[in-house]
């Protein structure tokens, strides 16, 4: 469920929008809930009291916490899936550096092929995304009869520093 489904469930058509949001308990102007102190605002308010805030005075008040609120912090709480994919185009030149170069990025970097122009380290850094990707890096580790460990050691040219 979507925030917006949620702010959606406890909407009251019959009500305005900043009435609707007070209700839920959700801010419908967050500059006027949570103000920014200004350098002006403290040095009136010292020269008129007289004293200094202590650190780590809170200054926000804090609102009860209701429904909507509540639901909102359970969806946002829940662990999601990795959605992050390289384009095709990405995985075909990498499989290709792969099989001819293993982990010579520096061939890699001088091949005709590398037209986008990455440097050595680029190449290295695209690579290692392209492994932690584990769906994508599974179907070139299957189409070359290769395992993780196969692949684990081979020669790296450049050192992680």
């Amino acid at each position: 469920m979507k925030t917006i489904d949620i702010v959606k469930e406890f909407w009251k058509d019959d009500k305005t929008s900043v009435q609707n949001f007070n209700a839920m308990g959700i801010s419908s102007d967050p500059n006027k809930s949570i103000p920014v102190p200004s350098s002006k605002q403290k040095r009136i308010k010292v020269m008129v009291d007289g004293t200094f805030a202590k650190e780590g005075e809170n200054t926000i008040q804090t609102q009860k916490v209701n429904a909507v609120i509540e639901t909102m912090e359970l969806e946002v709480s829940k662990e999601r899936s990795k959605r992050l994919r390289l384009p095709k185009s990405y995985i075909n030149k990498l499989n290709y550096f792969l099989d001819k170069y293993k982990f010579d990025y520096d061939s890699m970097f001088k091949d005709f092929k590398n037209y986008d122009q990455w440097s050595a380290k680029q190449c290295r850094q695209r690579i290692k995304k392209y492994m932690t990707i584990q769906e994508q890096f599974a179907n070139y580790l299957l189409s070359r009869n290769l395992t993780i460990e196969e692949v684990n050691n081979w020669k790296e040219y450049i050192s992680d520093d």
